[in-house]
């Protein structure tokens, strides 16, 4: 069971997708280091990346996750955050 506590009331935290930018992977390969999905998956809270920033012309993620059961929600903030707020390029 997940404690209450772990999200204090808030409808979702921020965090990277990631350690650093992706890379062009050319076939079938590595998706990245999981220590950014573990924790989700093991909570069964439903997270969203967006790709929000670029560092030298590569994406990097911004991961929204929500409360557990709250799928639709966190894709509702994924999705006005996409919508709302410019993504950052920095080269």
């Amino acid at each position: 069971m997940v404690p209450a506590v772990v999200f204090d009331g808030t409808a979702a935290r921020l965090s990277f997708g990631g350690s650093g930018k992706t890379s062009c992977v050319s076939g079938v390969g590595s998706t990245g280091d999981s220590v950014f999905n573990s924790p989700t998956s093991i909570l069964g809270a439903p997270a969203v990346t967006v790709p929000m920033l670029a560092i030298e012309g590569m994406p990097v993620g911004i991961q929204i996750v929500g409360q557990r059961h709250a799928d639709a929600r966190t894709a509702g903030i994924a999705r006005w955050l996409l919508e709302t707020v410019r993504p950052v390029s920095v080269e």
